[in-house]
């Protein structure tokens, strides 16, 4: 999401997990550990001999041409308590990583060859029970609890697992070649229209509660990785079944090196973003292409009044797939990199990490997308995308589309 300050996007898939790096790597000699901490061996602890740990990468990197993997680890004392809010130093033969683990316990060690030879952590004094959660070897590997979630309606997040995906994702995109590179995309911005199909948005008013219900499997997280390793994470909605996601143009322009570009369904399928089909700069629209058939796609309204209300399903700060409610304030003209474009103002709530995704009529149909905010002072928030109809511009009639869906 844009803001007149330039606001970052989300924080990476480490962050989330609740781990902040506080010391790049070192070739020059270790120090020994201070006296209140204990060195942990990290195969003796973990039950897994480094030829295991070593054969494990080797099947990874030939199976997904993936060249590390991450490894959640949790760290407890003899009386049970969790190493939280403290820091952990992670060695081997010749470099270290100073990590500091935050209030949900899980350190993430991102696993390479070149860190197995003598890999050890020094701890704070008396957490040296080590269990991890990711790599199913050892006897210190314990799979992910499950939540008892019978009888319950609806369905419970697991954020930090959905960042990692998406990191994983895009880092088998790089690896694969999957993503235009950044001079194709930016080609691809150009393009001013493109041929898809569209259903007629429905009329039959929906609770908040409905529209997510029937809405949510259409929306999607958008993630960009950097060449420095960095990603980001955003929202869009699918308009078709085929593989067609409107998103905002910011989401996709992004300063070069980019070096994978993808697309994370609600049920955990990670798609390369093919091309883009057509974008809008100053109205901050862009429409991408994945490599997907059969997908849930939400209807394209109209257009709706002002007052009336809506409902933002998008990724605020990665808390992904939340639900924020409220009303269309009015429309107003902006002028941008040269163009005039329409805005919408909603009151509906939203941050970094929902730019793209979805704003919903009453009938769940988009009626716009999530784009910037903008603060007065200390006195009030705007919030704005664009609306339908700077989608609806975008797009040309598809082959035996009803004369009705034609765009102005």
């Amino acid at each position: 999401m844009m803001t007149r300050s330039l606001i970052r996007l989300a924080a990476p898939c480490w962050l989330c997990a609740g781990l902040v790096a506080w010391s790049a790597c070192s070739s020059n000699p270790l120090p020994p550990p201070a006296e209140h901490t204990d060195e942990i061996d990290f195969y003796q602890a973990s039950g897994i001999t480094q030829p295991e740990l070593a054969g494990f990468l080797d099947g990874l990197e030939e199976r997904e041409n993936v060249r590390d993997y991450p490894m959640y680890i949790l760290l407890q004392n003899d009386a049970g308590d969790y190493l939280a809010d403290s820091r952990v130093i992670v060695r081997w033969d010749t470099g270290e990583s100073r990590l500091m683990v935050g209030s949900s316990a899980v350190i993430q060690l991102l696993l390479d060859k070149q860190k197995l030879p003598g890999l050890r952590l020094i701890v704070p004094r008396g957490f040296t029970h080590l269990t991890q959660r990711t790599i199913p070897l050892g006897t210190a590997y314990v799979p992910e609890g499950t939540l008892d979630t019978a009888g319950l309606d609806y369905r419970i997040c697991f954020d930090g697992s959905i960042s990692s995906d998406l990191n994983r994702g895009l880092q088998r995109i790089k690896a694969l070649g999957q993503s235009p590179d950044d001079e194709q995309v930016r080609q691809q911005l150009r393009r001013k229209s493109t041929a898809v199909a569209l259903s007629e948005p429905p009329t039959e008013e929906l609770t908040p509660a409905e529209i997510y219900r029937r809405r949510v499997d259409s929306v999607v997280v958008i993630g960009t990785l950097f060449g420095d390793g960095g990603f980001t994470v955003a929202s869009g909605v699918i308009l078709n079944p085929g593989g067609v996601v409107a998103t905002a143009y910011h989401v996709i322009d992004k300063p070069p090196p980019v070096v994978a570009r993808g697309v994370l369904t609600r049920d955990g399928t990670m798609y390369p973003v093919r091309e883009i089909l057509a974008a809008d700069k100053p109205g901050d629209v862009a429409l991408l292409k994945i490599d997907a058939s059969g997908l849930t796609a939400a209807p394209l309204s109209h257009g709706d009044p002002e007052g009336s209300p809506v409902t933002v399903i998008s990724h605020p700060a990665s808390n992904f797939f939340s639900l924020t409610q409220g009303w269309i304030s009015r429309y107003w003209a902006l002028t941008s990199y040269g163009g005039l474009s329409s805005r919408m103002s909603v009151t509906a709530d939203f941050a970094d990490g929902a730019s793209g995704g979805p704003i919903f009529n009453s009938r769940g149909a988009v009626t716009g997308l999530v784009s910037a905010t903008e603060a007065f002072g200390d006195q009030m928030v705007r919030r704005s995308g664009p609306p339908a109809d700077v989608i609806r511009r975008l797009l040309r009639p598809a082959t035996g589309e009803p004369s009705g869906l034609r765009s102005p």
